[in-house]
Parts: C-alpha cells; sequence; structure tokens
C-alpha cells in the first residue's frame, strides 16, 4: 500500500507530460491561419476545474466529440504508452478542426511535490528509456522518433516546461512546446504543436498561450509555513485546527493541509498519531489471523484516538477492500496518500538539510515503507543527531534495489518536543 502511494507520488508528473508529448501530434494535416503573439487573449474559464487560459480572439475550443476520437486514435500513434484523455482543445477558428498550430490541455488529479523535479537530467533520462519502449517498431506505432528536448521547473509558480520533437509517418517533423502547472488537486498540462518547419514563427504564441494559465487560488501551490510556526501551535489553537481539518476530510475535502493537520495532532489533545501498544499488539495479531473485520474495528478505533495515524489508514485501504467495502477502501487509501505526500513535499530524506519531517518513529516507519526500506531487523540502524535548534533522527540500512547501503534523515522536533513535555522539561 505505502509502496503504491510513494511511486504515485515521486515519478507522475513527469511520465505523465512525456504521454502526452507522444499521444497527441499526429491528428491534423492542415495548416492553421496564423495568430500573431503579443495580441489581446479570450480568456476560457473552468471554474469547476481550477483553471482559466487565454486564447488569441480568433482562436475556438474543439467540441468534445472530436477530442474524443482524437483520443481514441491516439493508440495508433503509441500503442505500448499509456491511455490518456484530452480535457480541451483549441485551434484557429478558419482552421480544420485540428490544424497546426493547436493546444491541448490534459488534466490528471496525480499530486506531485515540486521536489519531484529536482534532478531534471535524470527526469530526462527516464523519459526518454520510457519514449524507446513505447515507440517499439514491434507494435504498429507511426511514431518514427520522438526525443525529449530540455526540460525547466520553474518553482516560483510551480510550473514543468518542456519541449519534444517527434516524426510521424505520413506527416513529418513535428515540435511540441509544453508546460505541466502542478496544483494541490492534481497537474494542468497545456501542450502547443506546431510542424517543424514552422515552430520558430509560432513558438512565441505558444509561449504566450501557455504562460496566460491562471490557476484557481483554492488549488494553487503555497509556500510551506515554517516549522517553527506550526511547533508553536498552542494546545487551544491546535485542538481547533485538528478538528476543523479531521471535519472537512470526513466531508471530502482533500484540498486541506495535511501537514498542517500532522503537527496540529503533536500538539492537540484530542489526538495520538501513534495508538496505544496493546491496540497495535492486537491489531498485528488479527492481520497474522486475516481477521479483516477485526483490522477493522481496531485500526478505526486507532484513527478516532488520531486522524493523522497514516499506518493505520493504509491498513484500513486495505482491510476494506479485503471485505469488499471500496468506497471506504479509497477513502482511507486517499488519505494515506495526501498524509505521505505532505512529508515528501518537504523534503527528500537524503540530508539533514532535505530531511523529511516527522511526527512520530510510526511515521518515519510508513516512510520508510513506502521506499521499499525496513525500520527494523538486521542490518538496520538509527541514532539521534542534534544540530543547533534542530534534532534528527539518521537511518541506516541496505536498499533492498541496489543493494547498497542508504542513509534517510528524519527532522524529529516535534518527537522531542512531546518528549520533553512527556518527561517534564
Amino acid at each position: 500500500m505505502l509502496n503504491s502511494v510513494f511511486g504515485l507520488t515521486a515519478r507522475s508528473g513527469i511520465i505523465h507530460l512525456a504521454v502526452v508529448q507522444l499521444l497527441f501530434v499526429c491528428h491534423a494535416l492542415a495548416q492553421a491561419p496564423t495568430s500573431p503573439a503579443g495580441e489581446p487573449l479570450h480568456r476560457f474559464e473552468y471554474p469547476a476545474e481550477n483553471f482559466s487560459i487565454g486564447l488569441p480572439a480568433t482562436w475556438r475550443e474543439i467540441d468534445p466529440a472530436t477530442l474524443g476520437r482524437m483520443s481514441s486514435a491516439a493508440h495508433l500513434v503509441a500503442p505500448n504508452a499509456p491511455e490518456l484523455r484530452i480535457s480541451h482543445g483549441y485551434t484557429s477558428a478558419g482552421a480544420p478542426e485540428t490544424g497546426y498550430p493547436w493546444v491541448a490541455v490534459m488534466l490528471t488529479d496525480d499530486q506531485v511535490s515540486g521536489l519531484a523535479f529536482k534532478n531534471l537530467e535524470s527526469a530526462q533520462s527516464t523519459v526518454n528509456d520510457l519514449m524507446k519502449r513505447w515507440l517499439d517498431p514491434a507494435s504498429g506505432g507511426i511514431i518514427q522518433k520522438a526525443q525529449m528536448g530540455t526540460m525547466s521547473y520553474d518553482k516560483d509558480r510551480h510550473v514543468l516546461w518542456g519541449s519534444s520533437q517527434s516524426i510521424v509517418t505520413g506527416i513529418g517533423d513535428l515540435r511540441t512546446l509544453s508546460a505541466a502547472y502542478v496544483t494541490r488537486a492534481g497537474i494542468v498540462q497545456v501542450h502547443c504543436y506546431a510542424k517543424a518547419s514552422e515552430y520558430e514563427e509560432y513558438e512565441p504564441l505558444c509561449r504566450q498561450i501557455i504562460e496566460s494559465v491562471t490557476i484557481d487560488p483554492k488549488v494553487a501551490m503555497t509556500a510551506a509555513v515554517p516549522l517553527s510556526q506550526l511547533l508553536g501551535m498552542s494546545a487551544d489553537q491546535a485542538d481547533t485546527t485538528y478538528r476543523e481539518l479531521v471535519a472537512r476530510v470526513k466531508g471530502g475535502d482533500f484540498l486541506i493541509d495535511f501537514r498542517t493537520l500532522r503537527f496540529a495532532c503533536v500538539r492537540s489533545s484530542h489526538c495520538d498519531p501513534r495508538g496505544k501498544t496493546e491496540d497495535l499488539l492486537a491489531l498485528k495479531q488479527a492481520e497474522a489471523d486475516h481477521r479483516a473485520e477485526r483490522v477493522v474495528e481496531i485500526a478505526e478505533r486507532l484513527i478516532e484516538q488520531g486522524f493523522a495515524n497514516v499506518a493505520a489508514h493504509a491498513t484500513l485501504a486495505k482491510a476494506y477492500a479485503d471485505i469488499g467495502k471500496p468506497e471506504q477502501a479509497k477513502f482511507h487509501f486517499d488519505v494515506t496518500t495526501a498524509l505521505i505526500r505532505s512529508i515528501y513535499d518537504i523534503g527528500d530524506g537524503k540530508t539533514k538539510e532535505t530531511a523529511f519531517e516527522a511526527i512520530c518513529r510510526r511515521e518515519e516507519c510508513a516512510v520508510l515503507a513506502a521506499r521499499h526500506l525496513q525500520c527494523s531487523g538486521p542490518g538496520v540502524s538509527s541514532g539521534r543527531v542534534i544540530e543547533g535548534p534542530h534534532q534528527y533522527q539518521k537511518w541506516e540500512m541496505q536498499d533492498p534495489k541496489t543493494q547498497k547501503n542508504t542513509v534517510v534523515f528524519f527532522n524529529v522536533d516535534a518527537l522531542a518536543q512531546t518528549e520533553s513535555h512527556v518527561n517534564g522539561k
């Protein structure tokens, strides 16, 4: 369960950007009239989808039926690539439905952190490897060549930029300028396609259209609240914040700040993110005995005592699936994903400066499990490191994938604060 959460969080943004650049390049042969860059743009508003985009006044939106046919035909381009769907498409009013240049918008609910784009050289290599697999000549696809250009990440606007080149049978050399706007609700991808011979002429217009995208503030990425501020909440403030955020999540609102929920739990008198020892032992036994109903009973009690208990949510997601209750399983899987993501959004665990933040040891183990690492057993060690006003837990173990020693750091200021209160300091 936690392994799949990590995979979704760390990779999907880059991979989906590449998929779209491959899938939707071969559905137009006609030339669209030029719209000069710099002219006023007409805004298309999509409040239910949390974004708007500006297009030249001479452009129109492609009807959904046409987009549906294009999505179905995309399998001819790259049969091995994942199937995706265009949400909105635009082209010049006087051109055929999919004339060049044209713009496609794709919306996905994948929620990633800008940290996923920290090493773009590695990301670009990964994408090119994927393209080679998707373009296997034996699959019957009509793309002869596809290659990513340089990627860049605008960390202020949370936008991943990229370009690609594709050679398509019957069409020729095509170029694409793309951007993926990272939001708290998912990713808004915008792709502008043009023939290579005309790309230099259209590139300014493509960039103008892509840069016109506005993200609804309610889902826009915001600067992280300083850890000292979260740990400085009064008990009353933490109680109120914790209860309000939990109520919103139970009501289906997954746009709340799960990091704030976790740290409000630390300071609140109404939340225990760990669970009582007797409950944890009983839960372990129920899992060993494959008693899913009993697992649900105990894990629900743990969550009632502490909604930030990520391990309990992950356990419930599996248990509810086992007893045939998919809605409850999905809810707890989504909460697990959101809690884990709130940890990955802050750091990568590779150094003290980029340490993951943990509110309890069980949370540390959950994060390690999501990375296929163990928090106990032979070869696993951990120790507290104090540096200035901060405390860190340094884990060392062998990575089963690489068979190499790996080190993972957690900032445990919250845990240290709890220990201090327990000891009466």
